[in-house]
């Protein structure tokens, strides 16, 4: 045979061999099994979950998942089991790091406003944060974010205690019974007692109350001269001046803080 037709030969059985080649695949069939991509699946699933509720399903499906793997038969299912389990377990982890709620951790004390105490220590959701931040706190020391692990801080053991006092100091209610209360409440609560107030003062409680309000108003010696009695700013404007600068440990310093404070006092009556 001469070279031409071992040509033609050769062509006819490359053109037969590629004509199996694309039978094996017509229709898009293939025993090859498709690559799967655990990552992106979890990834997709994680990006979902937007809820603390939605992550707990998570972690449930997570949990099915794994009990499934042992009680499928055959490998393929096993497989399929196994794939899942590894999705779900990768999503899992996604998932638990994003924050799904906030809590109101604010440093408080007795002037601490009674609607800033009502919420404190309280978990609020995304949507909740975003509409309180700003009307309760924009400092963001004073939230913490809650991930998947959903650990909270318990409240200080006196904040119902400060929630009811600060119910005491905000009401209407005449300077004399306010006093009466804060003795009464104080007196039943030691963490309270303990924390805020001296149990060596000669002052009860509800004076050492008032007495520490003209102290933070720019009082010098308030609690001395709250003693005295001159327990109100208005009272306080009867302090001579020239008497209480020969007191002993008052200077030119002090001196000058009791006039302004007087000073200040006069301008809040002239201005009411």
């Amino acid at each position: 045979m001469s070279w031409v037709g071992w040509l033609i030969v050769a062509l006819i059985v490359l053109w037969f061999v590629g004509k199996l080649g694309s039978g094996s695949s017509k229709g898009g069939r293939s025993n090859k099994k498709p690559e799967r991509n655990v990552s992106h699946e979890a990834h997709e699933i994680a990006e979902k979950v937007t809820t603390i509720q939605q992550f707990r399903s998570l972690e449930r499906k997570l949990e099915t998942a794994e009990n499934r793997m042992s009680e499928v038969e055959s490998e393929r299912a096993y497989e399929n089991a196994c794939h899942k389990h590894d999705v779900l377990q990768a999503a899992v982890d996604i998932a638990q790091s994003k924050i799904y709620q906030w809590q109101f951790i604010p440093n408080v004390d007795l002037n601490t406003p009674k609607q800033i105490l009502d919420h404190a220590y309280k978990v609020y959701s995304n949507e909740e944060y975003q509409g309180l931040k700003d009307k309760l706190s924009g400092d963001k020391t004073d939230w913490y974010g809650i991930d998947g692990y959903g650990e909270k801080e318990d409240p200080e053991p006196y904040l119902k205690s400060l929630i009811k006092f600060r119910s005491i100091v905000e009401s209407s209610e005449p300077r004399d019974e306010i006093i009466k209360k804060i003795n009464q409440l104080v007196s039943r609560n030691k963490s309270l007692s303990e924390e805020y107030f001296d149990s060596d003062s000669s002052l009860k409680p509800g004076d050492q109350w008032f007495a520490e309000e003209l102290r933070l108003a720019g009082l010098p010696l308030a609690y001395e001269l709250y003693s005295e009695g001159y327990t109100t700013p208005e009272i306080c404007l009867e302090i001579d001046t020239e008497v209480f600068s020969s007191r002993k440990g008052v200077g030119p310093k002090k001196l000058e803080q009791l006039k302004q404070f007087q000073a200040t006092v006069r301008s809040k009556i002239n201005n009411a």
